[in-house]
Formats: C-alpha cells, structure tokens, sequence
C-alpha cells in the first residue's frame, strides 16, 4: 500500500503528470494507494473509491462518483450559501 498526503501540492504541471503516471502504474500493479488531495481533478482522474470529510464527518464513502465537482459543489458550497443567508 502506498500512503500519499498531498503528494501533488506545489508541483508544477510536468511533475503532477509524472506522479500520476506512476500512481496510475502502481495501481495497475495491483497495488493500494491511498492519497488526500484538495484539488478535486486529481481525485477524479486517479481515484477509483472517494471519501469526503466535512468537520471530521464523512459524508460521502465509496465508488466515486462521475463528477465530484458536483457533489462538492452539493456538499461544501452549497450548504456555506445556505447558512451565510440564514445568518443574522
């Protein structure tokens, strides 16, 4: 298994693309890789299961789904619009 934090942060475009091609092969390879990342079109690309943590909730766990930006946009800002309204 391979644990990776953040492992695309600060990197520039030629190196995001090396690291993914080696994730790719590893998990060709049969191989876990477990990564956390905030931007969400390395996750789409690599991911095969997603989990999302609000305030160190799950609210989502499993297969992932076709557009994450959807349900982030669902889950994260939606909901931030809705309580900034209802704020006095």
């Amino acid at each position: 298994m391979l644990l990776l934090d953040e492992p695309f942060e600060g990197l520039d475009p030629v190196h995001r693309s090396a690291i993914a091609e080696q994730l790719i092969k590893v998990k060709e390879e049969g191989r876990a890789v477990l990564f956390s990342a905030h931007n969400l079109s390395d996750v789409q690309k690599l991911s095969d299961h997603v989990t999302m943590i609000k305030e160190g909730k799950t609210i989502l766990t499993g297969k992932k789904p076709l557009d994450l930006e959807k349900v982030f946009e669902e889950y994260f800002i939606k909901e931030k619009r809705e309580e900034r309204s209802f704020s006095l």
